[in-house]
């Protein structure tokens, strides 16, 4: 099943690592990144500005592009008028047993009662507790 799951594994003060699962019918991956609050409330905001702006497609990024941690990219993209959506997933994993880093491109489908709920279940992230997981389609 097409999903996305955040999960914290390790907190500090002011910023927390979090595992971003991403799969569907076809691929699997997963990015370990570093986050606090402000970005957390970044994508929260993101998502309720579509919700009361369908024309605004929502954008989030944790990391940059070749640098020499993991980095997540995604953006919500409207798939019909009956509340179908896709977001695109963009992920950089630097995994140290290869040369080069490991790229995953990939669209999870989802419905916008499910990106609602979702954008709701995100502020639990911001407990800084470990083993919290917030996922997209469950």
């Amino acid at each position: 099943m097409d999903n996305i799951k955040f999960e914290t594994i390790w907190v500090d003060d002011s910023f927390f690592q979090i595992e971003i699962e991403c799969n569907n019918s076809y691929i699997q991956s997963c990015a370990c990144c570093y986050v606090n609050d402000f970005k957390i409330d970044e994508l929260i905001n993101s998502i309720e500005g579509y919700l009361t702006d369908s024309t605004i497609e929502p954008q989030w990024a944790v990391g940059e592009k070749d640098s020499d941690l993991d980095s997540v990219f995604l953006k919500v993209h409207k798939k019909d008028l009956r509340g179908h959506l896709q977001i695109e997933v963009y992920m950089e994993i630097a995994d140290s047993a290869y040369p080069k880093k490991q790229t995953a491109h990939l669209y999870v489908n989802t419905e916008l009662g499910c990106l609602y709920e979702f954008s709701k279940k995100l502020k639990t992230l911001k407990n800084h507790t470990v083993e919290t997981v917030v996922s997209l389609n469950n």
